[in-house]
């Protein structure tokens, strides 16, 4: 018993090492330099605008003229999707002409959602920093696969995330201009 527990602490704290060894968290997006997420519902047509202000607070638009700052639970969810975590690689880099049967495969053919991530303003003027497009869940049914244009590759992702996700744009197309007392 004692053998297979100092085999664990072993594995844990390396030799030579006064720190067990820190993981690299793979996240999914980066939305510390994202100035705009722009995301796209495929089944209803929602297009919504998150944009970040020059003081860092995010702003919801709807349209062109249409823009109100996020309530803190927008706020919050736009966080904790930021956190969204890739768990693993599915098979390796796929190629820029990725038959759309293989795409399909995964549910990315047409995909359920679609976020562009621009890092300057105005969008018209730049090309997406990242596209990201949520397809099936997988046959484990605890992670969705999901297309990032950055790693040319189909990773795999937590579901919650996903769900968070659909839970911030049913939030997002259901504001009103915020109280300002609610800010």
């Amino acid at each position: 018993m004692l053998a297979g527990l100092a085999s664990i602490a072993l594995q844990i704290w390396p030799s030579g090492n006064s720190e067990p060894e820190k993981a690299k968290i793979d996240f999914l997006v980066n939305l510390q330099t994202a100035h705009i997420v722009e995301i796209a519902q495929n089944d209803s047509k929602t297009k919504i605008r998150l944009i970040r202000t020059k003081d860092g607070a995010w702003q919801i638009s709807k349209a062109s003229t249409e823009k109100y700052p996020a309530d803190r639970k927008i706020v919050a969810q736009i966080d904790m999707f930021g956190r969204t975590r890739v768990e693993r690689q599915i098979g390796g880099q796929i190629p820029s002409g990725l038959a759309p049967s293989e795409l399909a495969k995964y549910g990315l053919g047409n995909p359920e959602i679609t976020l562009s991530l621009f890092n300057k303003t105005p969008v018209e003027d730049n090309m997406p920093a990242q596209i990201i497009r949520f397809g099936d869940v997988a046959p484990d049914r605890l992670s969705r696969y999901v297309h990032d244009s950055n790693r040319q590759a189909i990773v795999a992702v937590a579901d919650y995330q996903y769900k968070n996700l659909v839970a911030l744009i049913m939030a997002a197309t259901a504001t009103k201009p915020a109280d300002p007392n609610d800010l």
